[in-house]
């Protein structure tokens, strides 16, 4: 069982146009894009960590099989997220995905090769890559969990899997929107624009 932790508690600091994750794309929020790709992978649980404007995302999500969790420190950053949503996770589970909310675009096949490919190395950590340059959602892999409890502060894992890189396993994805979050007006009507 892989479960996917869906971080959508932030305070949308950059974007001028109010909480980045419920502008919509032909009336469907970026977070409700963000997880319909993670809900048609082969993803067994789907874990959304709230803050901000919770009960509008759980009005709009509108999706009983998923496990919300509040994060009340979110404004202490992603780390926070990180550690309320591994509360949740399914004792059975023997990874986790980390997925941005405001990554909308990865698409489902990418989730899945993320997936595949953990079965398929022994169970290492995963970091998919397009182009040589990392992006998310970052897998990890259940030995992990504990030190991603330690974590702290905005940075999220970016240290912990710089401190520990020879234990991500990297994998080449030709999905260019692993790369691709939306944080200002300018990247939300580039997603608008794209087909």
């Amino acid at each position: 069982m892989i479960s996917a932790i869906v971080l959508a508690a932030g305070l949308s600091k950059r974007m001028e146009l109010g909480n980045k994750l419920l502008l919509e794309k032909n009336k469907i929020t970026i977070i409700e894009n963000t997880i319909r790709g993670v809900k048609a992978s082969k993803i067994d649980e789907i874990i959304v960590v709230l803050g901000k404007d919770s009960a509008i995302f759980k009005k709009k999500i509108n999706d009983k099989t998923i496990v919300y969790v509040i994060n009340r420190n979110y404004s202490n950053g992603i780390s926070t997220s990180i550690k309320k949503g591994l509360e949740k996770v399914n004792k059975k589970s023997i990874a986790t995905i980390i997925c941005l909310g405001d990554m909308p675009s990865i698409k489902t096949s990418t989730y899945d090769k993320i997936i595949d490919t953990f079965y398929n190395s022994q169970n290492k950590n995963i970091i998919p890559y397009f182009k040589s340059i990392q992006g998310n959602p970052v897998l990890f892999n259940k030995v992990y969990f504990e030190k991603l409890k330690e974590i702290k502060g905005d940075k999220g894992a970016k240290f912990l899997i710089e401190k520990h890189s020879k234990d991500f396993l990297k994998l080449q994805v030709t999905d260019q929107y692993i790369l691709k979050d939306i944080d200002n007006a300018a990247q939300y009507y580039g997603y608008l624009d794209n087909e």
